[in-house]
């Protein structure tokens, strides 16, 4: 088995972070909250936060398969590995809460038809749910891209053990120019998310299939790229630009700070989300959504908003460790 990668668990956490603390605040307003304090600007480096953390984890998703795969030889093993690391969890996840809504709410949306039940089953619901109504209760559409990359990974590591400037600079080309013509001639941003996905996923390959680390030049080079984006917000025609440009450098960042920087607490927690993220990415949302439904059109200081705040964090850890620990024995008994 190799070697832990300290820095992968603390960009997760991050990541994590970010995310989290965006869809709490939009959850608050969702339910007619007036909170005048924000534990987290709504922008970083003028990124929507959110953004910042999802681009984040499409990188260090691209990392951690590319350390674990370099190449895949056995592919009905590497599929089997993702299937168990993806499905289980979700459907289990999926079951619960969609039970509670159910139970809740007095029924289900009937106005789904039921066949879409298809796309919850294939994880894929988050991004359906862009272009139809669906059942999606979990997680996010960044399940539903991941699941696909995941897939295509094989080939796009041969590709990029090939050819590695080709296949990184095309992709990233790829997400500009669909990311320009959809803002301008039509809208349909999942086709621009997916494509900047894919962009920082094989980023994150290529990453991984050199050094691992970040030299100082690199780092100095990213910190003034994250400068002279905190300073000017590029045009929205041109956002994915910036979108990608802001992940890719405040990855580097973070490599750069914490390949050096040793501190056990941080550890710890990178350790703990890292183990629990996959969890706590699918159960956050619909914990958020239930706890926060009680407080509806309140008004909120500084200490209401951030006390409801830890209560959530506290019960969405909760529900993510008992989520995986059963998920945990179930595959261990199939096993």
């Amino acid at each position: 088995m190799r070697p832990r990668i300290k820095y992968f668990d603390i960009i997760k956490f991050f990541a994590v972070t970010f995310v989290l603390v965006c869809h709490y605040s939009r959850t608050l307003e969702a339910y007619g909250i007036q909170y005048s304090w924000k534990i987290l600007p709504d922008e970083l480096f003028h990124v929507y936060t959110g953004t910042v953390g999802s681009m984040l984890f499409f990188i260090i998703s691209g990392c951690v398969l590319a350390y674990n795969y370099k190449t895949v030889d056995d592919m009905k093993r590497y599929y089997w590995k993702r299937f168990i690391g993806i499905y289980p969890m979700f459907w289990l996840s999926f079951f619960i809460f969609f039970c509670l809504s159910f139970y809740v709410n007095r029924g289900y949306d009937k106005n789904v038809p039921v066949y879409r039940i298809i796309y919850s089953i294939l994880g894929i619901d988050g991004v359906v749910t862009a272009f139809v109504p669906t059942f999606f209760t979990v997680g996010e559409w960044f399940l539903g891209v991941i699941i696909v990359l995941y897939i295509i990974y094989p080939w796009l590591a041969r590709a990029i053990c090939r050819f590695p400037g080709f296949v990184v600079i095309s992709s990233f080309l790829a997400a500009i120019i669909c990311g320009y013509t959809i803002s301008v001639y039509c809208h349909i941003p999942m086709i621009t998310d997916f494509l900047t996905g894919l962009c920082l996923f094989v980023y994150g390959i290529y990453f991984t299939s050199r050094e691992l680390k970040v030299r100082v030049g690199m780092f100095s080079l990213s910190s003034a790229i994250l400068l002279i984006s905190a300073l000017w917000k590029i045009s929205p025609s041109f956002s994915v630009v910036q979108n990608i440009f802001v992940g890719i450098c405040l990855f580097h960042v973070l490599v750069f700070l914490f390949e050096r920087i040793e501190c056990r607490v941080i550890d710890w927690l990178g350790k703990m989300i890292s183990r629990y993220c996959y969890a706590i990415f699918l159960v956050h949302h619909r914990v958020m959504i239930l706890m926060t439904r009680r407080f509806s059109h309140e008004v909120f200081g500084r200490i209401d908003t951030g006390l409801l705040f830890i209560i959530e964090m506290v019960a969405t850890l909760f529900l993510s460790r008992v989520v995986y620990d059963v998920n945990q024995k179930m595959i261990k008994r199939k096993g």
